[in-house]
């Protein structure tokens, strides 16, 4: 939702640029099918298989925080917003 207002020169110019309100349709449109998605997975699996699935995230994110917060990860950006 951000991209225009954090890069508004370079959306401007952009190919796929289209105005706002086609933009956060599609957007939430994203979603909601994204949403769909989710639930026809989950309703056709097992509680285990969605728990183990659902800690197997969470360790990975735990971990993943670990790390950046270690100094052993240094992340770069690849853009300027100054």
């Amino acid at each position: 939702m951000k991209l225009p207002k954090l890069f508004p020169e370079q959306w401007a110019k952009s190919p796929f640029h289209v105005s706002d309100g086609v933009f956060k349709f599609c957007l939430l449109a994203s979603i909601a099918i994204t949403l769909v998605q989710f639930y026809m997975n989950v309703s056709g699996t097992t509680f285990a298989v969605v728990a183990i699935n659902a800690i197997t995230c969470v360790v990975a994110l735990a971990y993943a925080v670990m790390m950046k917060k270690s100094g052993k990860v240094h992340m770069t950006v690849s853009y300027d917003l100054d």
